[in-house]
């Protein structure tokens, strides 16, 4: 299984994602002095943190590889005001369902409530944005590196193929010539050449030679 960068979706970066959203929650309790101690107020803010969640890998998943990525930028920008519009409602809701004696009798809190989400769906936004700018860059780094390795080692090879035809038929002619005198070297220079031989077919493509070879 993988996500949407083909990134292998191991344990540990489950581990990660989760760690980053639970201290996003405690984040919230400490910045806003939400008082932990009560269940009510806990289950708000843990509801209110899903649609959050939920607009993060939307933006991450869909909305840039999809559009913004395409350079569709006028549907991205619409779509995300309607997913934080979407979020400003269900934040609402939440409130309404969970604390509604509050929320009504104050004119002044539905309005705090649409500030809060706005931010919180702007930063979660921004966050997302840069993350996946981020893992992007390191990944066409990679590729670029990857690309660069291939091209060197194709041009390696392909001069490895132009020197050896040259080699191979510079060395027979000296056989040939030392055949023609009928010298004693001609054996000796056949087996040399065929242990070079054997050598540039079998053992120059490793990646690690000794010097003795």
């Amino acid at each position: 299984m993988s996500n949407s960068l083909n990134t292998p979706i191991t344990p540990r970066l489950v581990m990660l994602h989760l760690g980053g959203w639970v201290a996003f929650v405690i984040l919230q309790f400490v910045i806003f002095g939400i008082p932990i101690d009560d269940p009510l107020i806990t289950l708000r803010t843990l509801l209110a943190s899903i649609p959050l969640i939920i607009l993060f890998y939307t933006n991450t998943s869909f909305l840039i590889t999809r559009l913004l990525a395409r350079k569709r930028v006028i549907p991205y920008i619409l779509t995300v005001i309607g997913a934080v519009i979407l979020v400003i409602l269900v934040t609402h809701w939440i409130e309404r369902t969970f604390n509604q004696e509050f929320y009504e009798s104050r004119d002044w809190y539905p309005g705090i409530v649409t500030s809060r989400a706005i931010r919180h769906s702007l930063l979660i936004l921004t966050i997302s944005g840069s993350l996946k700018m981020t893992k992007e860059w390191f990944r066409n780094e990679r590729l670029k590196n990857e690309m660069e390795k291939e091209k060197m080692a194709s041009e390696l090879a392909m001069l490895k193929s132009q020197i050896n035809p040259h080699f191979l038929f510079n060395n027979l002619n000296n056989i040939y010539s030392l055949a023609i005198r009928k010298s004693e070297a001609a054996p000796k220079a056949i087996v040399m050449l065929s242990e070079m031989m054997r050598y540039m077919l079998y053992d120059s493509t490793a990646d690690q030679i000794s010097l003795s070879k």
